[in-house]
């Protein structure tokens, strides 16, 4: 199956363009078909390499010491990618067959090797790397696209770079936002949430969790008074027929290919990065105060300035990729996959860090209050229309545009007048009884953001006491001020011992794995050793001799983890314990059978080691016999079974046997072996033994002849020469 056409596609025309024809325009990505397999089977690494060297050089077969002229190494590397995306083969180039993607040939890295040596010595093309935008540039940017609040393409990219801002979002999918996907927070009715499902990084649904929106104390920065205002023009003006937030109608008549991929969000984002780059960017202004700043700017640099304010205002990396979505490279731990991206207590503090000078609610001042309904009939009608009843959008938005239309800065330079008209009017109409006219009715209150547990909890901080002005109420300024830094704080700090906590409880896993692993090879270390402490001393008495007298150790077995410390808890004994070779009779019946078990090994042992062997070699000799991964008690066990296999062989295997062994017939047969059938049935056993025995007595009559013959003989010659019957009787006893 053919592969679809996408953004890599141009790339891929212009290199097959310059590989077939020699030159870059021959195949034009609108018109050209997709390749043949046939066609991308016959690439090769030189053919790689002789384009990238043309891009970078302009010659396909640069110099050794020749600079690149023309691109960086980012853009040849983004280029090889999309090349790659096309192959029919995925694995290493085989340059013995032949075979594979040519794109991963050593030769073309290390054709990007050089040009990263170049790059980084400052030579060649210079860099065109974006920084992030310093906080007084993004400012200035604010101050500029809100400078016309009757331009509705000014109040649209107005909005539009305070969601990329607030939300740590990219041009594209800022503008591929669903307006639809607003609502108001389930908890928090002075909060909005939204998701970003057209992100880069969205693979499946559990990647764009709903994120939280604030209010900001700075009304630059603010993304509800934003919203507010945009929405309720945007619809008043041009309909509610609109699926994207910053477009302003939507066609439902594309044809089916096409609905995936909607080039209209694209062509917006287009428009809105021309706009602020030519206003703004180029702007004189603008351009004064980025001299004092090294980098060149661009559209992406209000991300990085969301990024770097986010940073520098206290927050972690990792809250930072919760809040812009960001994932983890290939090959990253297997749990990430496990857990939760929806972390509301991470998103929350985050995004209330990106609420310059602190995340706020509206609210009605007490005595002022109207109801829900005033919000949604006259001061955010269009909104109400357009958003169903369960979203609660106008009464979320509707209090930031009713503070925004009493407050005279913000009416005069964010507000059309038309709208601003229309919402005193109609709170003039239903304002209560005793409230006076043309007062705010709307209060901004900092907010506290924390957790309980796991539970997010968001609540209003203190405020000073309005005392109707005055000296006193300016006396009151700095300390309330100093109340809210200090407030802010104890908050952060709040923030980074819970991080604090989350980072010991994942460490205690890693700390405790690697202590067992040292105990582990400290014991088996020790286990190499013989400890020589057959003996211990007692305690000083008092009476100044705190050395105390030497007194016998503790008879007791221990628990050795290979045969080499079973032999030394024989010779020496181990833990200060007394050797096994002095225990007395009372001390080996209290640990008989451990004694019993052990001791078949220790009489090997000590044949081997009396025959010459020294006991490291003996001890070796039966481990290569039973296994030397084989554990103590195994080979306690094998010992005892050759005991009983091979009691003709003196109760061991015949590897262990020392000189020569006597003949069976030779031997006094004082037992008969004995099979596992043979002791069912006792009686033929015992039939069996009364044969033996008389076969083998003549055998015993022989051997003994010879001895009762020289008696015989002794006695004789003794009686001859002694006729003495006291001697003869004594002879004859003997």
């Amino acid at each position: 199956m053919p592969r679809k056409k996408n953004d890599y596609y141009p790339d891929l025309c212009r290199f097959m363009s310059y590989t077939h024809h020699g030159d870059l325009t021959h195949y034009p990505p609108d018109t050209t078909p997709i390749f043949s397999n046939a066609a991308l089977i016959a690439l090769t690494p030189k053919d790689v390499v002789k384009y990238f060297n043309f891009l970078v050089y302009g010659n396909p077969e640069p110099t050794q010491n020749e600079l690149p002229k023309y691109i960086q190494k980012y853009t040849v590397q983004y280029k090889k990618k999309a090349i790659s995306s096309y192959m029919p083969h995925h694995g290493e180039w085989n340059t013995t067959t032949n075979h594979g993607n040519p794109t991963r040939d050593k030769s073309v890295l290390q054709m990007i090797a050089r040009m990263g040596k170049f790059q980084t010595r400052n030579q060649g093309k210079p860099s065109q790397v974006k920084r992030d935008l310093t906080m007084p540039e993004f400012k200035l940017t604010m101050e500029l696209l809100d400078s016309d609040c009757n331009n509705f393409t000014l109040l649209k990219w107005g909005a539009a770079a305070r969601t990329r801002f607030h939300m740590i979002s990219r041009g594209d999918c800022a503008h591929h936002i669903q307006t639809n996907n607003f609502s108001q927070h389930p908890r928090f009715d002075f909060a909005l949430q939204t998701k970003l499902n057209w992100s880069k990084n969205v693979r499946d649904e559990r990647d764009c969790p709903f994120q939280i929106v604030l209010g900001a104390m700075k009304t630059a920065f603010c993304m509800l008074l934003s919203l507010a205002v945009y929405l309720e023009v945007r619809f008043s003006t041009f309909g509610t027929d609109s699926k994207f937030l910053f477009m302003e109608d939507y066609s439902r008549d594309l044809p089916d290919e096409e609905v995936a991929d909607n080039p209209a969000p694209l062509l917006a984002n287009k428009a809105y990065s021309k706009k602020v780059t030519s206003m703004v960017f180029q702007s004189a202004r603008f351009i004064a105060i980025a001299a004092v700043t090294a980098g060149k700017v661009g559209m992406h640099s209000i991300r990085k300035c969301a990024t770097t304010f986010a940073k520098r205002m206290g927050a972690l990396q990792d809250d930072m990729d919760v809040r812009g979505r960001w994932k983890g490279d290939k090959g990253s731990r297997v749990s990430t996959r496990y857990i939760n991206p929806e972390q509301p207590y991470v998103d929350a503090m985050t995004c209330g860090l990106l609420c310059v000078d602190g995340a706020i609610k509206y609210k009605f001042k007490e005595g002022a209050h109207v109801g829900p309904a005033f919000f949604a009939e006259h001061v955010c009608p269009n909104i109400n229309k357009f958003f169903p009843a369960s979203s609660k959008m106008a009464e979320t938005l509707g209090p930031a545009l009713l503070w925004g239309c009493f407050e005279p800065t913000i009416a005069s330079q964010r507000i059309p007048d038309w709208l601003v008209k229309k919402v005193k009017d109609a709170f003039e109409d239903c304002r209560p009884e005793g409230w006076e006219t043309g007062v705010n009715p709307i209060e901004r209150v900092k907010v506290s953001i924390y957790k309980v547990g796991e539970l997010l909890c968001i609540e209003e901080l203190p405020t000073g006491a309005d005392n109707g002005g005055g000296p006193a109420q300016h006396q009151q300024q700095p300390q309330v001020m100093a109340n809210d830094q200090a407030i802010a704080m104890l908050h952060n700090m709040n923030m980074r011992l819970g991080h604090l906590e989350e980072l010991v409880a994942s460490a205690h896993g890693n700390m405790k794995q690697e202590l067992q692993q040292q105990l582990s090879h400290l014991n088996r270390n020790i286990s190499q050793v013989q400890l020589l402490a057959p003996t211990q001393r007692a305690a000083g008495t008092g009476t100044g001799n705190t050395v105390g007298p030497i007194c016998p150790t503790a008879a007791q077995l221990g628990r050795p983890k290979c045969l080499h410390t079973l032999w030394v808890e024989y010779t020496h004994g181990i833990g200060g314990n007394k050797p096994a070779k002095d225990f007395t009779s009372g001390e080996k019946g209290k640990c008989k059978q451990k004694y019993y078990r052990r001791k078949v090994f220790w009489d090997i042992v000590s044949t081997l080691v009396n025959a010459g062997y020294g006991a490291p070699a003996a001890v070796d000799k039966v481990y290569h016999q039973y296994g030397r991964d084989s554990s103590v008690t195994h080979v306690l066990n094998c010992l005892l079974d050759d005991r009983k296999r091979y009691r003709g062989n003196g109760g061991c295997h015949p590897v262990f046997h020392i000189g020569r062994r006597v003949p069976l017939a030779r031997r006094q047969m004082n037992y008969l072996p004995q099979t596992q059938a043979q002791r069912a049935h006792p009686q033929q056993n015992t039939m069996r033994r009364y044969m033996i025995e008389q076969r083998a007595a003549p055998t015993q009559a022989l051997r003994t002849l010879p001895l009762a013959n020289l008696h015989a003989n002794a006695a004789a010659t003794i009686r001859v020469e002694h006729r003495d019957g006291v001697a003869t009787r004594q002879l004859a006893d003997i």
